[in-house]
């Protein structure tokens, strides 16, 4: 079946979405009071055959299979292939590659950032009189004097870390103007924890939360009680990463019960994603059906768990087949609260499509480039080879049925795969031999992509 028709069956939906956002600009009082809060909440390394409402069979996620079936699934939900190219991604609503984001490097650094020229989420609310707060996993620079810092990106309060690796255990967390302490407990629950603080803080007051978990990221931690419900799971790496989900299922359900004893559910706009696919081999984290994992522009690298829920416009129990990104949360968040949103953005506001006032799909292409992780990593254990350790670009496009897959595309004679992601959504048919006029297509619009993006800066790492 062909993708425009399951997008059109979904769209094709009576969904009363209520008229308040031209009510939003009848009185600045008025204003005030109906615009929508927004919780975003993102997960850290956590794959489509984790979390039941996305496909996963073997750890219960009671919270998060109702919220989600509470609100609209995207079953073809992406994000960049690793952490902070996908935070850019969120934070921006630029595709991380045009800003010079295409892996972890500039997120890990300690004097570098995102551009400062580009306004965030964040700022965007803020301007449109939102208290912002975030909570949790930053990794998109911090700077010499916190000049990348969240504070300084439109969040008025920041209680979390900067860089990929947040500690389970007693953490060290930052707030601003960059003071540093250790919070006594477990992370998950300590996030969940300072979430209430901020909602109940906040309840009389347009807010903008985004709580970032570390869960599942490295390095594990698990509770001996979570770890406890879990004996019956063989592999050790499995038995963890279940632990520290089902952890994070009750914590996202804390949340969601505060919310609800606020009497701020209802007009909540409530967001859910990974910033990337599992990690099998690693995290013991999982990908369901689909090839690859982290890293990869394979679907299990990029294919993640996603939905949004506003209960008092959007109907309950609704799947999305179209292809969306992480991109149009920006679009959509200020759409939906009537803020300003920024010139430049690739992402799409996705209201329309939610409400079914459209039946067209939300991007004609969606388009990734990364650095090979493996190569990458040698490179930092041999930082003086002679030659220099080649780093590959991959890059990949996605329209409609279509994802073709380039290797080292910097090289004439690339690998080139081409994979129908309705008939073949594990990626075990490369049918580019046969589909030579779709291959050459895709490689011409991927090409022309390609001249829109801005040089990665690699900002200057320690070596081991």
């Amino acid at each position: 079946m062909k993708l425009s028709r399951l997008v059109g069956q979904w769209f094709h939906i009576l969904i009363p979405c209520t008229l308040f956002l031209g009510a939003l600009v009848e009185s600045q009082g008025a204003a005030i009071a109906k615009k929508p809060n927004v919780v975003v909440l993102i997960v850290d390394d956590l794959g489509v055959g984790d979390l039941g409402f996305s496909g996963g069979k073997d750890i219960p996620t009671p919270n998060l299979d109702r919220l989600a079936g509470e609100g609209v699934i995207f079953r073809h939900g992406y994000a960049a292939p690793m952490c902070a190219p996908t935070r850019a991604a969120f934070l921006t609503g630029r595709n991380p590659s045009k800003i010079g984001f295409e892996d972890n490097r500039p997120g890990d650094s300690k004097h570098y950032g995102m551009d400062l020229s580009l306004p965030t989420v964040a700022n965007v609310l803020h301007d449109a009189g939102y208290v912002t707060g975030l909570i949790g996993k930053w990794h998109v620079g911090r700077g010499l004097n916190e000049e990348y810092s969240p504070w300084n990106r439109g969040f008025s309060e920041f209680l979390g870390y900067y860089g990929a690796f947040g500690t389970y255990e007693n953490p060290k967390l930052t707030r601003p103007p960059g003071k540093e302490e250790t919070a006594q407990g477990y992370s998950t629950d300590i996030f969940a924890d300072a979430a209430c603080d901020f909602l109940e803080r906040n309840k009389d007051k347009p807010f903008f939360l985004n709580v970032a978990f570390n869960a599942a990221h490295l390095e594990q931690v698990a509770k001996p009680e979570d770890l406890a419900k879990f004996q019956h799971i063989e592999n050790p790496k499995r038995r963890k990463a279940a632990a520290i989900i089902s952890n994070l299922d009750a914590d996202v359900g804390k949340i969601a019960a505060h919310l609800k004893t606020l009497g701020l559910d209802g007009n909540t706009l409530f967001v859910f994603f990974s910033d990337n696919g599992g990690e099998p081999p690693i995290l013991g984290t999982m990908n369901g059906p689909f090839r690859g994992m982290k890293f990869d522009l394979y679907e299990g690298g990029i294919r993640v768990p996603f939905f949004v829920r506003w209960p008092d416009v959007l109907t309950k129990s609704k799947v999305s087949d179209a292809p969306v990104h992480v991109v149009d949360l920006l679009p959509t968040i200020a759409a939906a609260t009537g803020a300003k949103i920024p010139n430049g953005i690739d992402g799409v506001d996705l209201l329309p499509y939610l409400c079914g006032k459209t039946s067209k799909e939300p991007h004609k292409a969606l388009f990734w480039r990364t650095t090979e992780h493996a190569a990458l990593q040698k490179q930092r254990r041999q930082p003086k080879a002679n030659p220099p350790v080649h780093i590959p670009h991959l890059s990949a496009v996605r329209e409609g049925q279509w994802k073709l897959l380039v290797f080292d595309d910097e090289d004439k004679e690339a690998h080139v795969e081409l994979y129908d992601l309705i008939k073949d959504p594990s990626e075990t048919n490369n049918v580019a031999a046969k589909e030579q006029k779709i291959v050459q297509r895709l490689l011409k619009e991927l090409a022309a992509w390609k001249t829109t993006l801005k040089p990665q800066i690699i900002p200057a790492m320690k070596q081991k």
